[in-house]
């Protein structure tokens, strides 16, 4: 079997076997099991499974140059997120991604052949997992090994972008000129149509003191946020109320001012993240791009259609 196909059975073991921890049953099938038949596998070994599983993958990217496919294997593969959330979670276009996947899946396929994982159900017969016969193999698989088996885990791994990882808190700052009058710039900042030019796939709310505003991103991204600040042609903050942990609580808006004759000046900011985790450069990342279709939208007439805001 190719090594793409290795990552994706055992890939698919893993699913399995996490929503089995976590106390969502779901049948797993060794290798084809009768209708009505659910297997379930010792608890301790399957928690090995889901320890190994991990840490062989992560071994295998742990290169300098592939820290961007590790993330894309944290945040694809083991958290889940939905493929056009991932990407933009990573912060690299759709070709790349696709591309990355591909990689991922064919190296860590490879030293799951070697380190025993596959094929699973040889897996969960054996109580040792199976050694490469070379002593070359032998040594990086036991490298690759010897963590995840001290690695137990009696529930789906520690998220990758907690808020509590860290202690420090981080802001986004982003400051430019927009050739457009004071009043055209809060509209685009400050309302659910102005919102939806540039950042937001649909919205709903009011530009008033304490109304709320629903944010939404796609299925399974439904955010809400909280006027906290308003000042017509001069000033605008959400406190956003729902939306993913690192989220929660943190200050997206703006102060704005005249620029010369026809210009306006912006100082934008996404305020109180727990952290500067990954996500948050992320997001970083993510602001100057949506911000720049804000400017192209009120200078030159330029829309962008939802899905492709990132890649252009």
């Amino acid at each position: 079997m190719k090594p793409r196909e290795i990552f994706e059975v055992c890939h698919a073991r893993y699913k399995g076997l996490r929503a089995y921890l976590g106390g969502h049953m779901a049948a797993i099938d060794l290798e084809s099991p009768s209708d009505g038949y659910h297997w379930r596998p010792d608890r301790a070994r399957a928690e090995e499974f889901v320890a190994d599983f991990q840490m062989i993958a992560e071994r295998t990217l742990r290169r300098p140059e592939w820290r961007g496919r590790q993330k894309l294997f944290r945040v694809y593969f083991v958290r889940g997120f939905e493929y056009r959330r991932a990407i933009v979670l990573c912060g690299i276009s759709a070709g790349t991604f696709d591309y990355w996947v591909d990689e991922v899946k064919k190296a860590c396929g490879r030293a799951f052949s070697r380190a025993g994982l596959y094929p699973p159900h040889d897996y969960f017969r054996k109580r040792d997992i199976a050694r490469p016969k070379t002593p070359e193999d032998e040594r990086e698989n036991a490298a690759a090994l010897a963590p995840a088996h001290r690695a137990r885990v009696s529930s789906p791994p520690r998220r990758e972008f907690s808020p509590r990882a860290e202690r420090s808190m981080a802001d986004i700052l982003q400051e430019f000129t927009i050739k457009a009058p004071p009043a055209r710039v809060f509209e685009i900042m400050a309302t659910p149509q102005g919102l939806d030019r540039w950042w937001t796939k649909s919205s709903t709310g009011e530009a008033t003191p304490n109304a709320e505003f629903t944010l939404d991103f796609g299925p399974g991204y439904q955010w809400k946020g909280k006027v906290t600040r308003c000042v017509p042609g001069s000033a605008f903050e959400l406190t956003i109320t729902e939306a993913h942990p690192d989220w929660l609580g943190t200050r997206v808006g703006c102060d704005i001012e005249p620029d010369g004759a026809s210009a306006t000046r912006v100082r934008f900011y996404h305020k109180g993240w727990p952290a500067e985790s990954d996500h948050w450069r992320v997001s970083c990342y993510c602001w100057a791009m949506y911000l720049r279709l804000a400017r192209r939208y009120l200078e030159h007439g330029e829309f962008v259609p939802y899905e492709q805001r990132l890649e252009v």
